[in-house]
């Protein structure tokens, strides 16, 4: 098969920086269905196998549970509303890059100009905790489906009533795994950049987790209250300075040209 490749434009340095579709595919992509019709799944994977990629396939997040791997969850039940939702990690402490790999994901649907209403560390449910406690949000199914040590990254897209086209959604996949690529070879991929807050948590504390001050982080993040958070995922102000997440730096495909990664 041909090689493809992408770019972006630093906007910055106005550089082309080139990204081979060989890195992209190194990291061992998994494109799980979850609820999505038949029809619509498999020509987003044709898609996405033409323009080069290499992945598995899985239905009902079975086989997802390896280590060192990249998976790609699509749901069309999840999300009732307009816009799309990306459903990020519930546990804080996990391994992966899955971070990084949502915040990707936002930039890129965005990009392709599919609306995204929020990203979301959990799902609505409810479950008693060891203390007997009710908790409102729970991990999603992919999530409960890998343990906790492997060095798994996983996100979620759940597509509203939006209804999105199939090409769409598979470049707006095809552009998150691009930018994913660029941020891990990169950057700090170590570093955290969402938390999940539990109602009545202070944001002070959020803050101090994040090294930010209290100001940047309730500004970034548009918060009214800042004293306390509600059940809701937290931004690392931080992310403002890296370009793969900032859905203005346009990749696509084309003739790799600058430097290369």
């Amino acid at each position: 098969m041909e090689n493809i490749n992408y770019s972006f434009t630093d906007e910055n340095t106005k550089e082309a920086i080139g990204i081979s579709i060989d890195s992209v595919n190194d990291m061992h992509i998994i494109i799980n269905d979850s609820d999505c019709s038949d029809a619509f799944f498999s020509d987003i994977c044709s898609y996405l196998s033409d323009q080069g990629l290499n992945f598995d396939i899985t239905r009902n997040s079975i086989n997802i549970d390896e280590d060192d791997c990249t998976v790609i969850t699509l749901d069309q039940q999840y999300n009732s509303g307009y816009g799309s939702l990306i459903y990020a990690p519930f546990n804080n402490t996990r391994l992966g890059d899955s971070d990084s790999l949502a915040l990707a994901m936002k930039a890129a649907m965005e990009q392709s100009n599919i609306v995204v209403d929020d990203i979301i560390s959990g799902r609505v449910g409810f479950r008693k905790d060891e203390d007997g406690n009710v908790s409102t949000i729970v991990p999603t199914e992919v999530e409960e489906k890998i343990e906790s040590d492997k060095s798994t990254s996983f996100v979620t897209i759940s597509l509203g009533s939006q209804n999105p086209s199939v090409e769409m959604v598979a470049q707006s996949i095809l552009n998150a795994l691009m930018r994913q690529n660029y941020y891990l070879e990169n950057y700090d991929s170590h570093t955290d950049l969402l938390y999940r807050a539990n109602a009545g948590e202070k944001v002070s504390i959020v803050a101090d987790y994040f090294g930010a001050s209290l100001q940047d982080l309730a500004d970034f993040n548009n918060l009214k209250n800042t004293d306390t958070l509600g059940d809701q995922t937290i931004i690392n102000p931080d992310v403002q300075n890296i370009e793969a997440f900032n859905s203005t730096t346009v990749f696509e495909k084309g003739e790799e040209k600058g430097r290369s990664l």
